[in-house]
């Protein structure tokens, strides 16, 4: 189980999605995190296949590929995240 987090570095939500994704791993390091921008050919593969229309989104994926759950727009609760990636193992 891992998390994608797609977001423009340089953009107004980026100084408080990298505090998010500092503190999530801070709090929980067993969780894998991959950061992406939207703008790259990653991220632009990322969001098409997943269906990520707004940003930040954090995906919460499995480790073939599988997405169990999506947050778009607003930074969710870690607690939500956690107990997503939770119910998966």
């Amino acid at each position: 189980m891992s998390l994608i987090v797609l977001y423009r570095p340089i953009s107004e939500h980026a100084s408080s999605t990298e505090q998010y994704i500092k503190e999530f791993h801070n709090l929980h390091p067993e969780v894998e995190i991959k950061t992406v921008d939207v703008d790259s050919e990653e991220g632009i593969t990322a969001a098409g296949l997943y269906d990520i229309v707004e940003y930040p989104a954090i995906i919460a994926i499995t480790d073939d590929g599988r997405m169990l759950d999506a947050w778009m727009g607003t930074l969710p609760l870690m607690n939500d995240v956690l107990s997503r990636v939770i119910a998966s193992t």
